[in-house]
């Protein structure tokens, strides 16, 4: 049984690891297109599903080299989680030859994008022991976030084993970017860090298509959906949008959609549903709910009151005109509906339908290069979570020959770096599909500090003979990840699903908390006396009474796991004895026929996705609600400052509607 990890403290407390996302050359080669010998070193991913019937065939990633590899081989890496988990799946892509990259410090460059495998993983177990003392509800004041202590010695700590050719670190980077790629501000997403969910995370399929149908409105005008301009509202909109999917008309107004279902509480509404305002009895407006805190609505711009543009709004910002606020209720439309041809069409589309798994390996490897990737998107204008998968794809998380020592090359770069090359044997395809096999050089860097860097040079620098190859892909170009991955599909890879395989990575992993600044969630608070009187006078529950209900064992004295499943105990609830590391309650709920929403409500377990709001980044984290208000959620949490003391802390909405969190109800 695995213990749910402690929430990881960094000065001032992360909200969210960010990974920034770029794109690579034009001609790249994944570790999983070098022709190689089958070795230890292999690293198997499992295929993804995808909503048609076509397949696509999951290749291992091993190199074999010719020359200048001092390799050893790959260790396989073992899962911290409860449950048996696949490995992520990748299917092979190949990327159209190019020339050579406009780098200032690169030579020869050729690139080919080929995708690579995550290792394989096993499920270790863990010593149920509590034979520590138990947390003591309360300590004197309040304390700024200190380093994370380890769980009691008394509990068995599951062993992750790194591949043989993986760094440590980072390591020191021998090249410089120019300064004059450098950006000023960071171009904020359309998206506000919407995530579009996996296809598989939707029990109604129907779901899934009102929500990539929504999104690909946004920003659109009247124009481009050949109404008028006064006939262009969130009705029309909404009311258009499932006649296209469904071919049902939910009314011209609001005040009919609010009468097209069965009218429910907005806590309860899924994603698919349309959500109403309502205030002295009038409807005020209605949009279409995405999940994650976030609507899609028709309104004016900010720069233009008299334009009128399909936006997503967050719940608790300000908007164009006001702050949209909670809605009254929901309406569930999402019954009894049979796609049209267009709706089968945005199925089969979708974007993020392959059925990747989490493991350690790739969180791991998230977590070696993801503040990095941060940072340098934010500062030369590339999406990180994009960076980030494709690193994943291409490298096996890293674990690939030419992705380890000494070669450090993360996006399968050909040519030299600095004069630095190594040679492979690797496998290419001609323009008819056939496959033959070359001896190519590839960069080798000094670390993956100089790996990532690169790479962002040759998207802002772009290719010999056209320095804006890659602009498209840009941040401040592109507006959100999921252009930006669209666009790399026939420029990057030749391969048709790319977009589809970085998208679903990057819903998998939760990599567009990587896109948005490293921001505070808080001072953690020792004691209830420290609460703010905005939260305090928000509090329904007594503290907790310090009893361990958790006798079986199952969960170590002192974890997050093991308080919230107290708490739950203590206010007359339960949930069930074996729901894993805390990042893993929010799956392990579903599975067991709980109630989840990503709407905040009291009394509710909350479950941190790895590295979200300072959580562990391989085992994720989990607290309990004790209040809500309109600027963000109170909870109370264990093993923050020590195993043995009960904390609360404050969370600011933009965590609290996320899309890395899941709350989760006892029954």
């Amino acid at each position: 049984m695995k213990h749910g990890k402690k929430l990881k403290n960094s000065v001032g407390l992360a909200i969210a690891l960010v990974i920034l996302g770029t794109e690579s050359a034009p001609v790249f080669t994944l570790a999983s297109e070098v022709a190689k010998e089958k070795t230890s070193a292999e690293v198997q991913m499992s295929q993804g599903t995808m909503p048609t019937d076509e397949e696509t065939e999951s290749t291992t990633s091993e190199t074999t080299t010719s020359s200048d590899t001092n390799s050893s081989s790959t260790e396989n890496t073992e899962s911290a989680t409860e449950n048996d988990e696949e490995n992520t799946s990748a299917t092979e892509s190949s990327t159209n030859e190019t020339e050579d990259s406009n780098s200032s410090n690169t030579e020869d460059s050729e690139t080919s994008a080929t995708t690579d495998s995550s290792s394989s993983v096993e499920t270790p177990t863990t010593d149920s022991s509590s034979s520590v003392e138990e947390p003591k509800p309360e300590t004197p004041k309040p304390v700024a976030p200190q380093a994370p202590t380890s769980p009691s010695s008394s509990v068995e700590q599951p062993v992750v084993s790194q591949p043989a050719q993986a760094p440590d670190t980072l390591g020191s980077a021998t090249i410089e970017l120019d300064e004059a790629l450098k950006v000023d501000d960071l171009t904020k997403s359309n998206l506000k860090g919407y995530e579009l969910p996996l296809l598989n995370a939707f029990e109604d399929e129907n779901r899934a298509v009102v929500l990539a149908e929504a999104i690909k409105g946004i920003e659109k005008t009247h124009e481009e959906f050949q109404v008028e301009a006064t006939d262009f509202n969130s009705a029309t909109f909404i009311d258009g949008l499932y006649q296209r999917l469904f071919d049902v008309s939910l009314g011209k107004t609001s005040a009919e959609q609010a009468n097209a279902g069965s009218r429910i509480k907005f806590e309860e509404a899924q994603p698919g549903e349309v959500l109403f305002w309502e205030e002295n009895g009038t409807i005020q407006k209605n949009g279409i709910y995405l999940g994650q805190g976030k609507y899609i609505t028709v309104a004016p711009e900010a720069k233009d009151e008299t334009k009128q543009t399909v936006q997503l709004f967050d719940f608790y910002e300000t908007g164009a005109t006001e702050k949209p606020g909670l809605p009254t209720f929901a309406t569930n439309v999402m019954t009894d509906l049979k796609r049209t041809d267009y709706g089968e069409n945005v199925l089969k589309t979708y974007s993020a339908s392959f059925d990747f798994k989490r493991n350690e390996q790739t969180e791991s490897f998230i977590q070696q290069i993801g503040e990095e990737a941060r940072e340098l998107g934010k500062d030369y204008d590339v999406f990180a979570s994009v960076m980030i998968a494709q690193a994943i794809l291409e490298s096996g998380s890293g674990s690939s020959q030419l992705a380890g020592i000494p070669n450090y090359n993360l996006f399968g770069i050909k040519g030299n770096f600095n004069g630095n090359s190594v040679t492979f044997d690797t496998n290419e395809e001609n323009s008819a599909g056939q496959s033959y096999t070359i001896s190519a050089s590839f960069r080798k860097y000094a670390s993956y500090k100089d790996s990532l860097m690169d790479y962002v040079q040759l998207l802002r620098q772009g290719i010999r003979g056209n320095d804006n190859f890659y602009k498209p892909a840009w941040r401040s170009e592109a507006k959100n990840y999921l252009q930006t991955t669209s666009f790399l599909t026939g420029k990057y890879a030749t391969d048709t699903q790319y977009n589809n395989k970085l998208n679903s990575l990057i819903a998998t992993y939760n990599l567009t908390r990587f896109d948005l600044p490293k921001s505070e969630a808080g001072m953690i608070l020792a004691s209830s006396s420290d609460i703010p009187d905005s939260y305090h006078s928000k509090l329904v529950y007594p503290v907790y009474d310090g009893v361990n209900y958790n006798q079986s064992g199952s969960y170590p004295v002192g974890q997050c796991t093991w308080y919230v499943y107290n708490r739950f105990r203590q206010l007359g609830k339960s949930v069930d004895e074996f729901m894993g590391n805390g990042g893993a309650w929010g799956a392990k709920a579903v599975s067991l026929g709980y109630k989840t929403s990503q709407i905040p409500e009291v009394g509710t377990a909350i479950s941190f996705q790895p590295g979200v709001a300072g959580a562990d980044g391989q085992y994720g984290h989990v607290a309990f609600v004790e209040a809500v208000t309109a600027d963000g959620i109170l909870i109370s949490e264990s093993n923050v400052i020590n195993d043995r003391t009960i904390s609360y802390r404050v969370l600011p909405n933009e965590v609290a509607y996320g899309s890395g969190v899941t709350y989760i109800s006892g029954k």
